[in-house]
């Protein structure tokens, strides 16, 4: 995490292995963005027998 200051933020950080942004906010918060690598295709359902 790198600390900044520009109004209400605090700190921002990117996970290049997990691809997930982090951000920290001046009241603690944290907002969390980003997917994992297969997570946004559907499970595909059983065949049928």
């Amino acid at each position: 995490m790198k600390k900044i200051n520009a109004g209400k933020l605090r700190a921002i950080g990117y996970d290049a292995r997990e691809r997930i942004l982090r951000v920290e906010l001046e009241d603690g918060t944290a907002l969390s963005s980003g997917f994992k690598v297969g997570a946004h295709h559907p499970q595909k359902p059983p065949d049928k027998p």
